[in-house]
């Protein structure tokens, strides 16, 4: 039987989303087949939640990791990739009925949920070049991140201001 997703990066990159519970079975042995087990050891053992992943990776090159995430928990805001094959058999869902506002409204899911499609599969064809480095890369960058933001959000509690910051946006001076 064929697997609906490329082999290794559905694994890999769940192993950081996923919840405890579920964890172990995505950093088994189909994450040890495409990272080495020093690097997967180092993946904290809460993962990073999908709330955080949007702090973390915001305006840079990995922004397609919350997007990914947000797939995976069928949380994108888009009808087309959020409802399941269970949602349309259970009733859970409702087909519109076919007007022209309804297929332009579904016109736009559609492009939406393409670009997020492309998105995420341009970060898996970029993983799939060096998926050990690059999966490490990743997580270095997703643990710096989270100290860097999370001394920031300590000292804002302290009141105290990052050394030579008056506290206004883009001033550094005194």
């Amino acid at each position: 039987m064929e697997k609906p997703f490329p082999p290794g990066e559905f694994h890999v990159l769940s192993g950081i989303f996923c919840p405890p519970e579920c964890r172990e079975q995505f950093l088994g042995e189909a994450c040890l087949e495409h990272v080495t087990l020093d690097i997967l050891e180092q993946v904290p053992a809460e993962g990073f939640r999908i709330e955080e992943l949007n702090s973390l990776v915001a305006g840079t090159k990995y922004s397609a990791l919350e997007t990914w995430g947000k797939m995976l928990s069928l949380d994108t805001g888009n009808l087309l990739l959020d409802t399941t094959q269970e949602d349309l058999y259970s009733g859970g869902f409702e087909l519109p009925e076919w007007c022209r506002d309804e297929v332009e409204g579904f016109t736009n899911e559609w492009k939406e949920a393409d670009k997020m499609d492309e998105e995420v599969d341009n970060l898996f064809t970029w993983l799939e070049q060096d998926t050990p480095a690059y999966f490490k890369e990743i997580l270095e960058f997703l643990l710096g991140r989270r100290e860097k933001l999370s001394g920031a959000n300590a000292d804002k509690r302290a009141g105290r201001l990052p050394v030579g910051s008056s506290g206004e946006p883009g001033h550094t001076g005194g």
